[in-house]
Parts: structure tokens; C-alpha cells; sequence
């Protein structure tokens, strides 16, 4: 029974230190040893903002105008979109910008976003290459606010901040607000204190020549990319005024999809990265292992492990079978916040969201686990449905142009 014990107060002491001790542990460090970041707004190279559609006929022409309204120089603003067989109207909408500098790059075979990316990073003129989705709006200072950071010589990639923005039809949208909320703070804890380590996808700008093209069936591409340059040296810093915005997804269902599709990406990206796996790499090791392998490749096997493990105490504690019996009650009321989080007429029960936010997330981990195992996974998928998804730019001025002002309307509606 004493090894038992000893396995469950372990499984315990490292799902609460994945969730919670590490971000007191990195918001000590950070401020102890917390390195200098150099912004300088007056570095302004060329830089392209490379745009992934695919049948996005509903949201490009509201992002391509998003992009237009960038503070950022025009005469220094590519903007490239990439569109992987659609067979909607996405291409016919983006040639109608070909003489304000926005250039199509159009292919009517579907090989997934990755290759896409990787195709049109051949193309690209700009040094700096802020990557985006076609459903996302940025802040109108976005690609400027990322862009000031490259005069640092060191910083090989900028991570933005996503939002996520609240709606009546998202009964998500909610539990993903928070959830970002708090990895923006690790983001921000982790950037000071050496490395982001992983890029939002929605949000990110790399160095032109130290963009290494991930395989073409990568799932997490933004994580590898962003990871793959810090393993050459570079810090990956995160730039939290550099806003993408988004909706919620339209359902519970599509929400469980793309998270088990992104933990499945998890698994794959952590075995295709082993060299981040060396202590010797010394800060960025211990917030790899910290912030990513424990929290992606660990805890969604402890967790219910902890379960099976106070079993056969509660047989001879009290202690322990106050302890299931805690655990018996977390999961049924995630069991129930979950019921309601699935129906769209309803707003989640804050006294609920927890236990069902851990569960739903915990689940989606160990789908995307054996989707991993599985080896059926590919580059080509089709996005989950978004709420709102006929303007994923909410709250924003008429035409989706995403000024300055609508924006900041808009802020005061993300989830907090």
C-alpha cells in the first residue's frame, strides 16, 4: 500500500504542479530573472502577412480589408493569401485586391494548410512573415506592435494574444476566454523569462530565413515552426498588443473535435521534437517540459490514473475515502456543467465550468491520443464551425475593416 500511496501522491503532486505550480514557479522566475526585451517601432522591414484560406468566401474579403488597415507602412505590406483548393469564391474575392498589393496564391489541388504555408513561404518578399487565419481580426497596430521586436537581433519569432470573443450562440466561448486568458499569462511569465514556448497560430511573425518547413501532415505546424527556431537559438517572445480576435466554437461538439485534433498534434509534435527533450538546453528544457510535455503527454494519463489509484486506500481511510469521494463529486458535477455547456440556449454554471472544463479537456486529450496512435491523421482537415461564422469578426465595423476603433468596442466583449 506505501508504493501505491507514494504512485498517488506523485500522479497528484505533478497534475498540480502542470496546472498551477508551474505558473507560480515561472511568475517568480520571470521576475527574478527576467531578461530585457528591445521593441524599437522605428525597425519597419518589408513584411508579408501570409494568410491560409480555404473555402473561406465568408470571412476573406473582412480579413484582406482587416489586413489593409494595418498602421503598419503600406509601401512595406505584402499581403499574401494561400488558398488550398478551395472551390467556393476565395479566390475570385482576393483577385479583386491584386492592384492594392494583395497577391493570390492560388492551387486547385488540397494538400492541407502546412503545404500550403510551405508553398508560399517560397514566394514571400517580406524579411518578416506574420502568419494568420482567414477567420481571425487583428488590432489595428498588430503587424507594427510584432514587427518591433526583429530589431532585437536574438527574437526569431513573436507570438500575439488571442481572444476570444463572447456571443450568444457560443456556449464555449466562455471556458476558451478563460483558457487563453491563462496561457497568456504563462505566455507573458515564459517570454520574460526566456522563451514562449509555442506561437498561436492565429497570431504569429518568424524570420523569412529561419522558417524551417514542417512535414506536410504536421498538425500543430505554428508549434513547430515557433519551436524549431528556438531550438536554433532564438527566443520565441510574446507581444500581448498584438491582438487576433475570433468567435467561439459554434458547439460543444466542434470544440471537442478541434481540441482532440490539436492534443493529437501534441503527441506528434512532442516525438518529433526529442533534442528539446536535453536538459543541457537549460531554460528552454525545463518550460518545454513544464508548460508542454507535462501538461500534453502526462497529465492525461495521471489524471485518471489518481482515480484507479484511491481505490484500494479508501478501503482502509478515511482520509482516502474522503478523497474519492472528492473525486466522485468533481466529475459528476463535470459530468453535468458539460450537459449544459451542450446546449446552446443556456450559458455555462460558473459553479460548474471548472470540473467540466477539466473533464472536457482531459477526454479531448485521450481522443487525441489514440487518434495519435491510430497514425490516420493527415494535414487536410476542415476547421471547426466557429459561432457567428457569417462575420467571424463580431462586434467589428460595417465591411469587417477592423479599425482601430471597432476594435476597442469590440475588446470590451471578450470573454474575461
Amino acid at each position: 500500500m506505501s508504493f501505491i500511496k507514494f504512485l498517488l501522491w506523485l500522479s497528484l503532486g505533478i497534475v498540480f504542479y502542470a496546472y498551477a505550480g508551474y505558473a507560480a514557479v515561472i511568475g517568480l522566475l520571470s521576475r527574478l530573472f527576467g531578461q530585457a526585451e528591445q521593441r524599437n517601432p522605428g525597425y519597419q522591414p518589408l513584411v508579408t502577412t501570409l494568410i491560409a484560406a480555404h473555402n473561406e468566401e465568408d470571412c476573406i474579403e473582412a480579413k484582406i480589408l482587416n489586413c489593409l488597415d494595418q498602421s503598419y507602412p503600406a509601401s512595406k505590406h505584402e499581403i499574401v493569401v494561400v488558398s488550398d483548393g478551395s472551390n467556393d469564391n476565395t479566390p475570385q474575392i482576393v483577385e479583386k485586391y491584386a492592384d492594392r498589393n494583395v497577391v493570390s496564391l492560388y492551387e486547385s489541388a488540397r494538400n492541407g494548410k502546412t503545404a500550403a504555408v510551405n508553398r508560399a513561404m517560397r514566394q514571400v518578399k517580406g524579411e518578416i512573415v506574420v502568419l494568420s487565419d482567414a477567420n481571425n481580426m487583428y488590432n489595428r497596430d498588430a503587424v507594427a506592435n510584432l514587427t518591433r521586436h526583429f530589431a532585437d537581433p536574438k527574437v526569431g519569432c513573436v507570438s500575439g494574444e488571442k481572444r476570444i470573443l463572447k456571443t450568444g450562440e457560443a456556449p464555449t466561448s466562455g471556458g476558451e476566454g478563460l483558457y487563453w486568458k491563462y496561457e497568456s499569462f504563462l505566455k507573458k511569465c515564459d517570454s520574460a523569462f526566456y522563451s514562449v514556448v509555442g506561437a498561436a497560430g492565429e497570431i504569429y511573425a518568424v524570420r523569412r530565413e529561419l522558417y524551417s518547413p514542417p512535414p506536410k501532415d504536421c498538425l500543430l505546424d505554428d508549434f513547430i515552426v515557433s519551436m524549431e527556431i528556438a531550438q536554433q537559438d532564438y527566443r520565441v517572445i510574446y507581444e500581448p498588443e498584438a491582438i487576433s480576435y475570433e468567435t467561439g466554437s459554434a458547439s460543444l461538439r466542434d470544440e471537442y473535435k478541434r481540441r482532440s485534433r490539436i492534443f493529437c498534434g501534441g503527441f506528434q509534435s512532442v516525438a518529433r521534437l526529442p533534442r528539446l527533450m536535453n536538459p543541457l538546453r537549460g531554460r528552454l528544457w525545463f518550460q518545454y517540459f513544464s508548460h508542454r510535455v507535462l501538461r500534453w503527454v502526462v497529465t492525461p494519463f495521471l489524471v485518471p490514473a489518481i482515480f484507479v489509484l484511491n481505490i484500494p486506500l479508501a478501503r482502509r481511510s478515511a482520509f482516502y475515502r474522503l478523497l474519492l469521494l472528492g473525486q466522485v463529486l468533481f466529475y459528476v458535477l463535470g459530468l453535468i456543467g458539460l450537459r449544459q455547456l451542450d446546449r446552446s440556449d443556456k450559458k455555462p454554471n460558473l459553479v460548474l465550468y471548472i470540473p467540466a472544463y477539466f473533464s472536457f479537456i482531459h477526454l479531448a486529450q485521450l481522443s487525441g491520443f489514440r487518434r495519435w496512435v491510430a497514425g490516420r491523421e493527415t494535414g487536410v482537415w476542415v476547421r471547426a464551425q466557429r459561432a457567428g461564422v457569417t462575420n467571424p469578426g463580431l462586434g467589428l465595423s460595417a465591411g469587417a475593416g477592423a479599425d482601430a476603433s471597432s476594435l476597442q468596442a469590440s475588446d470590451k466583449a471578450v470573454s474575461n
